[in-house]
């Protein structure tokens, strides 16, 4: 971090089981996140096509 002071936020000695469930928080935040982009692909796609077309 060039220049920028992140010694207020940020914490070298963190115990095992709170590392553990920040990165099993992380990964629910992601899955959510994808799915929730998913979704809105899905919604855009299906208004703007037909999809019952068959591309074979």
């Amino acid at each position: 971090m060039h220049e920028l002071d992140v010694e207020p936020i940020i914490r070298m000695s963190v115990p095992r089981l709170q590392a553990f469930f920040g990165l099993v928080q992380t990964f629910i935040l992601e899955w959510l996140i994808g799915a929730l982009i998913a979704a809105i692909y899905n919604i855009s796609y299906s208004k703007g096509e037909d999809t019952t077309q068959n591309y074979f």
